[in-house]
């Protein structure tokens, strides 16, 4: 298991009093090595042990967050993240593209010191002589103008499974070659489940035998958020 410390894999935030926070995982964006950085929250009374985990490859890093605290961490490549707390929620979020600036860690203006000890007169030093004027520096050109990133976007995983269901099920739907002037059809239901749930659909295809080496048909797929139609014709020489 890979469990990283809250002393050199992340910064901690205190969270504001009086402010409304949600256990959750954020997208603070790209740093300068390429790497997303995320802002991990835990509004609990007790620490809470979180997975963080890149979807669809990656090695899993493990944090503990004590209670009231936000943690900032660094992920790997920019994808969709998913924040498994124990005992609790799972966040699924895609990485900004917007570049993520760390904090500056100056610390609070300390009180003023008290004077010290005037010293004594210095020796005064040799009049150097006047230097020459340097050149006048070129202006220069104006840079382009950078164009506004896009906007990063959550996956809507109940689409996406209901379209893998539809897809699954109009390909994997068989239907027998007609005779001429004859019908054939075939029915049938195809699905599909992992980690973030699981999707049906129904498919059906109909065909028509044109000549003895050549027919037509049509099959169709319907789930619950996707539909799939397809036509064509097929022969033999």
């Amino acid at each position: 298991m890979n469990m990283k410390t809250l002393t050199t894999a992340a910064i901690v935030v205190l969270m504001t009093s009086g402010a409304s926070y949600a256990t959750n995982l954020t997208s603070l964006g790209v740093n300068a090595s390429g790497n997303t950085v995320w802002r991990i929250t835990n509004t609990s009374d007790a620490p809470r042990e979180v997975e963080l985990r890149r979807h669809g490859g990656g090695s899993p890093t493990e944090y503990i967050i004590n209670p009231g605290q936000q943690l900032v961490v660094e992920g790997g490549q920019p994808g969709t993240y998913i924040a498994e707390f124990d005992n609790g929620p799972r966040k699924t979020k895609a990485s900004g593209p917007q570049t993520y600036t760390p904090p500056s860690n100056t610390g609070p203006q300390g009180a003023d010191g008290r004077d010290g000890v005037d010293g004594q007169d210095g020796a005064d030093g040799v009049d150097g002589r006047d230097g020459v004027d340097g050149v006048d520096g070129r202006d220069g050109r104006d840079g382009v103008d950078g164009r506004d990133g896009q906007d990063g976007r959550s996956v809507d995983y109940s689409q996406y499974l209901s379209d893998m269901a539809t897809v699954a099920g109009i390909g994997g739907l068989e239907m027998r070659t007609p005779y001429e002037g004859g019908f054939v059809w075939s029915m049938g239901i195809a699905g599909i489940e992992n980690d973030f749930g699981g999707a049906l659909a129904m498919s059906a295809g109909i065909g028509y035998g044109i000549t003895e080496n050549m027919s037509i048909y049509g099959k169709i797929s319907v789930g619950e958020h996707s539909t799939v139609a397809s036509v064509g014709i097929e022969g033999r020489f």
